[in-house]
């Protein structure tokens, strides 16, 4: 036995719940691989279309940072609030959207303005994601979190080759 593990026996039903949920996170993980690894790829496109310099471009990628300081903090009494299953169903759609808004942003600064809130939404995505993870694995009885960490690098590569 392992170190913060415990000899458990569960239903058959209770089994069939812990693998769902398992997988149901493993698919969170990859989620937020892709589309982490999909912003990187319309990275030299946006750059393009807005004729922008290397320094503009990092300034507006600066955005994404910023949204992600702006919500972290918040994040987390957000998510116990209404808890982590529903935050990352919630959080997932506006994720999702600014991710597909982005390359059809017609100004610059509504560029940076859903840079900076596909940054926020990154960031609660994956404070939700990590709080899941961990209930999840408290309910198993092997440790799961360097799967899941596998997980979103096989969603990166899912991503990047997508956008390729």
């Amino acid at each position: 036995m392992t170190p913060g593990t415990s000899p458990r026996s569960t239903s058959p039903a209770e089994s069939v719940r812990i693998r769902n949920a398992t997988r149901a996170t493993m698919a969170q993980f990859f989620v937020n691989g892709a589309t982490f690894a999909t912003w990187g790829v319309l990275i030299p496109s946006v750059k393009e279309r807005f004729a922008l310099s290397d320094a503009v471009l990092s300034l507006a990628m600066l955005a994404v940072a910023g949204g992600a300081l702006l919500t972290m903090g918040q994040s987390g009494k957000w998510i116990a609030r209404v808890g982590s299953a529903r935050a990352l169903r919630q959080v997932g759609i506006l994720y999702a959207a600014t991710l597909l808004l982005i390359p059809l942003a017609p100004q610059f600064w509504m560029l940076v303005a859903l840079l900076l809130v596909f940054g926020s939404a990154m960031a609660a995505f994956d404070v939700a994601m990590s709080v899941q993870a961990a209930l999840v694995e408290g309910q198993r009885t092997r440790p799961i979190m360097s799967t899941l960490h596998a997980m979103f690098s096989i969603g990166g590569i899912a991503g990047s080759a997508l956008g390729a």
